[in-house]
């Protein structure tokens, strides 16, 4: 029987060309671009930095030196270190106190803290009594009261809520999940009033959950107040960085109601003059934005964020006009060279001036500063319809943040089946569903793929992890994608991936979903911990998806280009549909011991066996401009107590026939493939190079039915 095939490994090789950035225009209102910190400075050689550094009123810059510490650097001064080795990004409020986090033993307890401007380290909070750990970013008022999102003692169940400390020993309680609220946004935000507004979830009634725009107050004790509901306003899945200044404006990302796209917003803290600052295009929107990052807001009403375009290149704006509202973006010239990435959040002062990370062309990399060139506030459109100050309706569970990832690539799979599965090698309990029990014990219903995941070594560059998966079928499916890094240090991973950050592109390399925190887009969230799927660190990545039968690559970095072994795995939601999880191509660097690529699958659903094909490429990327192919790959395949079932080195060394009848064998004699019927089950497909190789590998895994 003659089967449709396509090549993911080309569509993974298309997507790398299509992710090229365009040069953009000259900045329009970024003036004045000054060098704090950069990676040619002898004290800063051989290290990296933090992506989020932040400015106070008089030009002060906190960020954070990998490995280090916090860092103060005053204008015209050698930056100065305040603050030991750190996980997170810093805040200096107007007072030029540096609020950040450091390691204070050797077991890594987390100290929340804020250094003065005289050099006091002033303790907020730690990690080892009372709460059991934090999300980054957290906050300090003008008045320089912290406020942060913490779990608790015990963990289970959640027990988990905002806080706020002076620094005088004692931590206030905002609002926890004691009361109606079920979760919350990681980066709340606290103006001098001692407001804090944040977004979060209140537990389900009669099947119907409220997320929302809220605010609460120090030693609230869970007394809080609605600013905006889905119900009660054209928008819904609230970003989990809103930003309150101390005139009552709180800026936020959250997606529109009618186009089901992202958009950048200011609403007064009573909930009235609800205003758009840009917005999307794709799917029903006439923005020329396709996805932004957390935005900030200043006494002024100047509003900056970080902005991603339908063209492709991203970088900082202040308003709809990605030209005339431009501040510095990718292809740029910057300091004698060409921008290659630009980082901003929550680096603005009241005089106009932002701080924030960047990446050149030339390979230097640091911190620097720039100043606005406003006459007036930063540009508003047409502001969208005024909610209700006290909605009464609640928001339906089933209005998430996955709108927004239902693109419909343009290429779609042909009618005969070649999915693919895999899954991580010790699949998580709660997010793997289990076989359902045929109708009729005489008839074997085909198993299908459940849980497909990759455990990869992430690096920069070529080296970075590309996970490509393919649904098939007539309609289309929910999924949800994860990338784990520092749980897997529970698993014995050494050198784990400490903050992972997650994309999924489409074929045609359109960004169709994104996050680096599973916390920080509310509504999915909350559905991620409804249905088991929430990783269990804060720093690991998640997104929920609604995808049409397609091509999808899932892209894994770390965060400031560190490095270490994540997992990738995309999970099934909904089984009942026609339309199947399938083949999975994973690209990434294989090296030895622990950096093995390993992909994982779980097969369920049904009782009959499925036949797979799994195959190790190295040899035959170079054709494709890989530069480092693994020269000569092994391929084990195990099943899910860890046996071996089978082991090939050259594909034509054992079952040169079965593979050649599939019609699709590797194309180098020293790669490596495996035919094998399975029954229902967990299994793990591990490459490694022969005699200790290392090399850019792509592991795939076909349903062939």
């Amino acid at each position: 029987m003659k089967r449709n095939r396509f090549s993911l490994s080309l569509f993974v090789f298309a997507l790398i060309g299509s992710l090229v950035l365009c040069a953009g225009v000259q900045a329009q209102v970024g003036t004045d671009f000054t060098i704090v910190a950069d990676s040619t400075q002898p004290q800063f050689q051989g290290r990296g930095f933090g992506t989020y550094p932040s400015i106070s009123d008089d030009g002060t810059v906190a960020f954070v030196v990998d490995e280090v510490g916090t860092y103060r650097a005053e204008p015209g001064k050698t930056p100065v270190r305040v603050g030991r080795s750190v996980t997170g990004d810093p805040f200096i409020n107007k007072l030029g106190e540096i609020a950040s986090r450091q390691h204070v033993d050797a077991r890594l307890t987390t100290e929340l803290y804020k250094a003065t401007p005289a050099g006091q380290i002033v303790p907020f909070a730690r990690n080892d009594v009372e709460f059991y750990s934090f999300t980054t970013p957290f906050h300090l008022s003008p008045a320089g009261t912290a406020v942060f999102w913490a779990r608790k003692y015990p963990v289970s169940p959640r027990n988990w809520g905002l806080f706020t400390s002076t620094g005088d020993g004692t931590t206030k309680l905002v609002v926890d999940d004691k009361g109606e609220f079920s979760v919350f946004g990681g980066g709340p935000t606290i103006n001098s009033a001692g407001t804090v507004a944040f977004t979060g979830g209140k537990d389900p009634v009669n099947n119907v959950a409220e997320t929302g725009l809220y605010l609460g107050s120090v030693g609230g004790n869970g007394v809080t107040a609605t600013v905006l509901t889905a119900a009660g306003s054209p928008l819904y899945n609230w970003d989990a960085n809103p930003y309150l200044n101390d005139k009552g404006q709180i800026a936020f990302k959250a997606y529109e109601d009618n186009t089901g796209e992202p958009g950048i917003f200011v609403v007064n803290q009573d909930g009235s003059g609800l205003r758009t600052i840009a917005r999307a295009g794709g799917i029903g929107g006439n923005g020329p934005y396709s996805m932004f990052d957390s935005p900030i807001i200043n006494e002024v009403g100047t509003v900056v964020f970080r902005g991603h375009l339908d063209t492709g290149e991203r970088g900082i704006y202040v308003g709809p006009d990605p030209v005339a509202d431009k501040v510095i973006q990718q292809g740029d010239p910057l300091f004698g060279s060409t921008v290659n990435s630009v980082l901003f959040l929550r680096g603005l002062n009241n005089n106009n001036q932002i701080a924030f990370y960047f990446e050149l062309a030339d390979g230097r990399f640091g911190i620097a500063t720039a100043r606005l060139n406003l006459s007036a506030p930063a540009p508003t459109a047409t502001p969208t319809a005024t909610p209700n100050s006290t909605p009464t309706a609640t928001a339906t569970a089933t209005a998430t943040a996955t709108a927004t990832a239902t693109a419909t690539p343009t290429a779609t799979v042909p009618p005969g089946p070649t999915p693919t599965p895999t899954a991580e090698p010790s699949p998580t309990p709660t997010a793997t569903v289990p076989p359902s029990p045929t109708p009729s014990p005489t008839v074997a219903v085909q198993s299908q793929p459940l849980n497909i995941a990759t455990r990869v070594r992430v690096e920069s560059g070529e080296n970075v992890a590309i996970g490509g998966f393919i649904i098939t079928g007539n309609s289309p499916k929910k999924v949800v994608i994860r990338a784990l890094g520092p749980s897997l240090q529970g698993a014995g991973i050494v050198n784990a991936l400490p903050d992972p950050a997650l994309e999924l592109r489409s074929g045609s390399g359109a960004l169709l979903a994104k996050n680096s925190n599973w916390r920080d887009d509310l509504d999915p969230a909350i559905e991620l911990e409804a249905n088991g799927f929430a990783p269990t660190d804060e720093l690991e990545a998640a997104v929920i998806v609604t995808l049409a039968p397609g091509y999808y690559a899932a892209l894994i970095t770390g965060q400031n280009s560190v490095t270490g072994i994540a997992l990738v795995e995309v999970y099934d939601f909904d089984q009942n549909s026609d339309s199947r999880l399938a083949n999975i191509s994973t690209r990434a660097l294989v090296k030895s011991s622990e950096s093995v690529l390993i992909g994982g699958f779980i097969l369920g659903n049904g009782t009959g066996t499925t036949q797979v094909l799994v195959r190790a490429l190295g040899p035959s990327l170079a054709s494709a401009g890989i530069n480092n192919p693994l020269p000569d790959p092994v391929l084990e395949l195990h099943d899910g107590n860890g046996a071996q079932l089978v082991a090939n080195d050259n594909w034509q060394d054992q079952q040169k026939a079965a593979i050649e009848k599939t019609g699709i064998p590797p194309n180098d004699l020293s790669e490596a493939a495996i035919v094998a019927d399975l029954p229902p089950g967990a299994y793990t497909a591990v490459v490694a190079g022969k005699n200790g190789a290392t090399g850019v590998s792509i592991i795939e895994v076909y349903n062939l039915r």
